[in-house]
């Protein structure tokens, strides 16, 4: 078998966003506060919209001192789509602010050649505030957000730990027909791996293929050196990820540090019954209760579950991690 169908692609979108919404109106999310977040808890968060020097939403705990920080990133729907994860993230006690690289007014309109200088500008930024540690700003992101994260720790040292959710520790193509360069770091095309180079008749047909098994030596031209970060990884991927095999690509990256030698870990956490958007279906603080009926829908049970277990470990990862001076040599 060929390529997707473009109809087949958009009708798992679909349905993936129909199940989320289910999730969404099942749930009650008047839940119990996370006890294990480092940073202390906050009830008197700000968000403002950022323009320069980066487009996104700034979030402040409003609490005082130095706070460790934390940056955002969505997938590729563009715009500012985590916003209101940076602003539970603040809530949980971080400075927290999204990025937003494409899809908004003075951004390129699609995801092709975006520069990733914006998560650059946002890392100096931060650094440079009076409640920040500067030596504690790490990264969070979604999809290709997930991507975008792991890419931007091999390049900036100011990242001291990456979080991707549903990610790829491989470049990929394009939103548009996957030909051509998604990112460009000075100008330059971030190598990658076209999606007509991607597709495998395998068992996952339905949806991106396995990286490892493709053209294995365009992998490893496009494989981020994420031996180069300059802090740990939690890299989570789904087993039944409907839109690419990400439970594969975390694996993948797995493998790829234990084959690297690194000053730091990365850990590989695999959901094997959660779909792509699994992460939606839980409140980063506020998280269902144990005794909040989720319905008899074994799929909505399983996403809960999984999506439940995913903050608890992501915000566990975030509080173990040690400030990274820039200057440290392990």
């Amino acid at each position: 078998m060929g390529r997707m169908e473009p109809h087949k692609c958009r009708a798992g979108i679909i349905d993936s966003v129909k199940l989320i919404t289910a999730i969404l109106t099942t749930l009650s999310l008047a839940g119990f506060y996370r006890s294990s977040v480092s940073a202390s808890p906050s009830s008197h968060v700000q968000c403002i919209k950022q323009h320069s020097p980066y487009t996104g939403t700034f979030c402040s705990p409003g609490i005082g001192g130095r706070r460790p920080a934390i940056i955002t990133l969505g997938g590729s729907e563009g715009g500012d789509g985590t916003s209101n994860i940076a602003s539970s993230f603040a809530k949980a006690g971080y400075v927290a602010s999204s990025v937003v690289y494409f899809g908004e007014r003075g951004l390129p309109s699609k995801l092709e050649h975006v520069p990733i200088e914006p998560v650059r500008q946002a890392l100096d930024y931060l650094a440079k505030r009076d409640d920040v540690n500067p030596d504690q700003i790490a990264v969070f992101g979604i999809s290709r957000g997930g991507e975008l994260a792991m890419l931007s720790a091999t390049l900036f040292p100011q990242i001291s730990a990456v979080v991707s959710v549903v990610g790829s520790p491989v470049g990929w193509g394009d939103a548009i027909d996957g030909e051509h360069g998604a990112w460009t770091f000075h100008g330059k095309d971030v190598p990658f791996v076209s999606t007509s180079q991607a597709w495998t008749s395998s068992k996952h047909t339905e949806r991106f293929g396995n990286p490892t098994m493709l053209r294995k030596q365009l992998v490893r031209k496009a494989f981020f050196k994420l031996e180069k970060a300059h802090g740990p990884m939690l890299v989570i991927g789904a087993g039944r990820d409907e839109l690419w095999d990400s439970a594969s690509m975390a694996t993948a990256a797995k493998k790829y540090m234990q084959s690297h030698s690194s000053c730091f870990s990365l850990t590989a956490v695999i959901y094997p019954k959660a779909g792509h958007l699994f992460w939606l279906s839980t409140d980063p603080v506020l998280q269902p209760s144990a005794t909040t009926d989720v319905g008899n829908d074994p799929v909505v049970k399983d996403y809960v579950e999984a999506s439940q277990d995913a903050w608890r470990r992501i915000f566990t990862f975030l509080g173990k991690v040690r400030p990274t001076r820039l200057t440290e040599v392990c």
